[in-house]
């Protein structure tokens, strides 16, 4: 895709002005170290963080950097995100032994990104261009392909099939594996070296940088790497294959880079993440990182994030190669600053911090990159990304406690800085200063290098997890006194700077940057000796600074320009790095002080600012594609995702957002461009099972609702049959959706997380989900996992699948359990004769009425094979050992219409069709039953119309009519065989004067214990 370069004007010295309007930086927070983990978050690094979340906030933090978020290669335990495996599974695929990645679920992922929001934090995703790993099922079947070329550092491992909710990994032998249909599969020509392609050197990172495998399978995004894996089962033409209908590849828009490009802005969408750091950039070509970051930029639909969108890229190298890369990619990124921190240890902030006292910090100014920023009409964005230590330059051992006990170098793309160096505060203020987007890494800034509590701690308590204050006070202030907002200015580089201890010009041991009327911040290395200086300044004549770090308490005052000179002056100290007694400390203990080699001067008056500063929230959007190549219909999956079946009312599971209590859920349903003007419906749940809100519409729809609780809240889509927002019985009941196409939608979710969460509190799922029937297997089997949500079919009862029915049951009335029963035992029997493998019904103390229509032809009818049993009581979660038909008294009644009036009343109680299974009903008294139709049959047997095989045990027939036929009993047909138990007929009224009558070779066996009376 053409890209258009926007003009731009860039800073090329740090003593530019500019007159900006506004400006765009970001205060980054690196939220993981290498070998991330904790033992109170097990793979739940997300809810890890949602716990820190307000801490950060308070600190003053704009961004938080957080680690990939695909499913990773497995390596006895989860990888860290440098290891990807599927770009479209975010934990919630059953892959690679879990539905987790190490930082948890789908959801609890979409969680934390609303929960930073909610605390005014962007969220700045880490992706991985430039390799995958991992082909194969969990054990390895499938993943090599025989015809891939065989070369130096490299293997045939390059078969990558996934799971989606079509093709869910039900085995993991090599067959399975590679039949899956999940998006986005790849072969090995996919990947370096290709025959006859670009068949370059895989084993030199410096020789080839782009061909070199390092980590793993390379990405080839060549216009010629594409074609057919020689032994898989699903393999689409890659050439055509368009997951999105927008056609095959073509110049400049390989199968490789044009799927990157979609799967960039179905990530973006679908997390709501703000901004993005891109791994390893030397490693492919500049031309894909410009081509995904213009399309996130300009064509993400309602996602699109402009250019204000925080991009960096990691490019290992010095000042040339960062700008180099920069301008490659149009500076719609910036780098990591790799030529201030030093990335070779020689110069900048790392001789600076490591340098003893002894480094010239006039140098520094100089060894930054030079494409810092941009100015779009008027606003300065700025890009490059200044930073002391991240997880690829601190590779601590550590032991079994995480204390550290000595250094992985080898692994360490840079030399590390121990956070006990003295002038770490100083080199951050110095970094706060510059122009840019600081980044903090999280050892920085809070100490897990000796409490024995790496592991083991809680993010939110201050002592279990200390921090750095020296480091949190910079960044707040940064924040709070506007640091950007003020043009970059190093006065202590100019002629007319003036060093009061030295009685001379010399400025080795000081730097004073200004931004511009903001704020004045002066930092040294200097062990022992405060810093007094004289510098030039843009502030007003009068204006009085204080020091808001507390190190130096007088103010100063901006005096005029001095003899000769134009601009304004004032006089700025700073503290020593020793000052007052900073003793070099092996115990990382916080000294508590914010003042160590550094001063932050601003007007006096901003302290309030200073101490409650803190960013306000940002509303989160998500958005689901509901795709069966997307998902996964899995059991141990999060069972989410499938498009809407043909047919079929079936539910799909959309996903879960947290939301805050009293906020406004905003939604939209996106019908498919190819299956529209379809009826659907869109419902909320809370995990309890209680339903919070449902529209239903034609095609694309909207709504919004408020939200009256804290938690979590559950989307579903189905198919409308006309019933609206009632919910679909189980098994589908006589939801009859027959016509209705396989139709693909999009969720689209705006809404307002809390701020503060205990997440251990809310866990994704409660202990005991309630049963929620799907219908997602397909077939209207009670027994199929896949009909029931998330897989949680009822329990057996007793070895018997039951459904129960309790007239006051307030839960889901979808007869799945005592607590969410059928309130309507009308509605039981209906659901039961659509369901297979349905054994009983229970049914709890109440009268249920045959309907609640006033159909008079419309009874209870017991589905062959069923047995029914009342007597149960209405409270509580009662067993079969609870029942007791005499306490508990069940009533089954025709009375559906005016209560004085039976000529209203439906003609018969119930009604048993033809069939040859043994069904029963026990434990009932049946009433009000009024024959007195005038159509066949309606004028016999107020209370039971019997054509098929049946026992009637415990039951009492009273009160029923019928004016040409028995009053409480027609047995009927070659089929009828009706065994009665312990039945009590009595007080019922008959034309012919009978309780009971066989007629057309029916069989009645009654015993002993039956009791008729007129």
């Amino acid at each position: 895709m053409r890209i258009f370069l926007i003009g731009l004007i860039l800073i090329l010295s740090w003593n530019i002005s500019f007159q900006q309007t506004s400006f765009k930086k970001k205060t980054v927070f690196q939220g993981f170290w290498w070998d991330y983990k904790n033992n109170n978050y097990t793979d739940g690094w997300t809810n890890y963080l949602v716990d820190l979340a307000p801490r950060l906030k308070a600190m003053g933090f704009d961004a938080i950097w957080i680690p990939p978020t695909i499913k990773n290669q497995n390596f006895g335990e989860k990888g860290v995100g440098y290891a990807p495996y599927d770009h479209y599974d975010l934990g919630d695929k059953f892959q690679k032994s879990d539905a987790k990645t190490r930082l948890g679920t789908k959801d609890e992922l979409l969680r934390m990104i609303a929960v930073m929001h909610a605390n005014g934090i962007e969220v700045i995703q880490d992706i991985v261009p430039n390799h995958i790993i991992g082909a194969g099922s969990d054990t390895g079947q499938g993943g090599q392909d025989p015809a891939a070329p065989t070369a130096p550092c490299t293997d045939k491992w390059k078969n990558f099939r996934y799971s989606c909710w079509e093709t869910p990994a039900l085995t993991q032998d090599s067959a399975s594996y590679l039949a899956k249909k999940g998006r986005w599969p790849k072969n090995h020509q996919n990947f370096h070296p290709i025959l006859g392609c670009n068949n370059c050197n895989l084993c030199d990172p410096n020789l080839n940088p782009i061909c070199w495998q390092g980590f793993g399978p390379d990405i080839a995004y060549d216009d010629c790497a594409f074609g057919l894996s020689s032994n898989a089962i699903y393999n689409p033409n890659q050439a055509t294959y368009s997951p999105y209908r927008n056609g095959g590849f073509g110049t400049n828009n390989g199968y490789m880079r044009k799927h990157l490009r979609e799967w960039m802005i179905w990530y973006k969408k679908q997390t709501g993440f703000n901004g993005i750091r891109i791994d390893a950039v030397k490693h492919f070509q500049n031309e894909v990182s410009r081509d995904f970051l213009w399309n996130l930029q300009n064509l993400a639909g309602w996602a699109t994030a402009s250019d204000t969108m925080l991009a960096v890229g990691e490019w290992v190298g010095g000042k040339t190669e960062l700008d180099n890369w920069t301008l490659a990619v149009e500076e719609r990124s910036g780098t990591f600053d790799f030529g201030l921190r030093a990335f070779d240890g020689a110069g900048g902030l790392y001789s600076m911090i490591m340098g003893n006292g002894a480094f010239n910090l006039s140098t520094l100014p100089g060894a930054q990159q030079n494409r810092r920023f941009i100015n779009v009409s008027g606003t300065r964005i700025h890009r490059t990304v200044p930073f002391v230590n991240n997880h690829d330059t601190y590779r601590p051992i550590v032991n079994t406690q995480g204390n550290i006990t000595g250094w992985n170098t080898g692994q360490e793309l840079s030399p590390h800085v121990d956070p006990r160096e003295p002038r770490l505060a100083s080199a951050y203020a110095v970094m706060h200063a510059m122009d840019g987007n600081p980044q903090s890494f999280f050892e920085d800034v809070f100490n897990v290098a000796n409490t024995s509590q790496r592991f083991s701690h809680i993010p939110s308590n201050i002592s279990q997890l200390p921090q750095h204050t020296d480091l949190a006070n910079i960044i707040k202030l940064h924040g709070a006194l506007t640091f950007k907002a003020g043009d970059y200015k190093v006065p202590s580089s100019q002629a007319s700077f003036w060093n009061v201890v030295t009685s001379s010009t010399n400025n080795q041991d000081i730097i004073v940057i200004e931004r511009s009327q903001n704020a004045i911040i002066c930092a040294t290395d200097n062990w022992a000796t405060d810093q007094d200086c004289w510098i030039d300044t843009d502030f007003a004549i009068g204006t009085v600074l204080k020091d808001y770090s507390g190190g130096i308490s007088t103010t100063t005052t901006v005096l005029g320009p001095q003899p000769g000179g134009s601009a304004n002056r004032v006089n700025v100290k700073c503290r020593a790095v020793g000052y007052p007694s900073f003793t070099y400390s092996t115990s990382y203990s916080d000294h508590g002080v914010h003042y160590h080699g550094y001063a932050v001067w601003a007007p006096v008056g901003r302290q309030n600012e200073v101490d409650n500063y803190s960013r306000g929230p940002i509303t989160t959007t998500q958005e689901w594609e509901m795709e069966d190549d997307l998902g996964d219909s899995h059991c141990e999956s999060l069972v989410q995702g499938g498009r809407l079946p043909a047919n079929s009312c079936s539910y799909r599971i959309v996903g879960k957002i947290f939301s805050k209590s009293g906020s406004s859920v905003n939604y939209d349903f996106i019908e498919d461009a190819l299956e529209t003007g379809v009826d659907n419906c869109l419902e909320f749940y809370y995990l309890t099972g209680e339903k919070l809100h449902c529209q239903c519409g034609t095609g694309t729809f909207s709504g919004s609702f408020t939200n009256d609780s804290t938690g979590w809240i559950i989307a579903k889509i189905r198919h409308n049959p006309g019933d609206g927002c009632d919910q679909t019985l189980i098994c589908g009941g006589a939801s009859d959706c027959t016509g209705m196409p396989s139709q693909k939608a999009n969720v689209k979710l705006t809404y307002q997380a809390p701020a503060t969460v205990n997440s251990l509190n809310y866990p994704a799922t409660l202990p005991e989900m309630p049963s929620f029937w799907t219908g997602a297997g397909g077939d209207d089997d009670f027994t199929n996992l896949l009909n029931w949500e998330q897989c949680n079919k009822p329990d057996l009862i007793n070895g018997k699948n039951v459904i129960f029915v309790n007239e006051n049951a307030f839960g889901l009335n979808n007869g799945s359990s005592w607590a969410d029963a059928f309130t309507s035992l009308e509605q039981a029997l209906h659901s039961a004769s659509f369901c297979e493998n349905i054994d009983e019904i229970w049914v709890a103390k109440g009268t249920y009425l045959t309907n609640t229509n006033n159909d008079r032809t419309k009874y209870f009818t017991i589905p062959p094979g069923l047995k029914v049993y009342g007597g149960f009581p209405e409270t509580g979660n009662p067993g079969w050992n609870d029942r007791n038909i005499a306490l508990h008294e069940t009533i089954m009644s025709a009375d559906i219409g005016t209560q004085t009036d039976n000529t209203d009343n439906t003609y018969h109680v119930v009604y048993h069709p033809a069939s040859t299974d043994t069904s029963r009903l026990d434990g009932f008294s049946i009433r009000y039953g009024h024959a007195n139709g005038i159509s066949t049959n309606q004028d016999k047997a107020g209370g039971i119309f019997n054509e098929g095989k049946i026992i009637i045990a415990n039951c009492k027939i009273t009160s029923c009519y019928a004016s040409n036929g028995p009053s409480a009993i027609l047995n009927k047909g070659s089929q009828a065989y009706l065994q009665l138990e312990n039945v009590d007929i009595e007080n019922n009224v008959s034309g012919i004067s009978e309780s009971i009558k066989n007629e057309n070779n029916a069989v009645l066996k009654i015993d002993e214990t039956v009791n008729v009376k007129p």
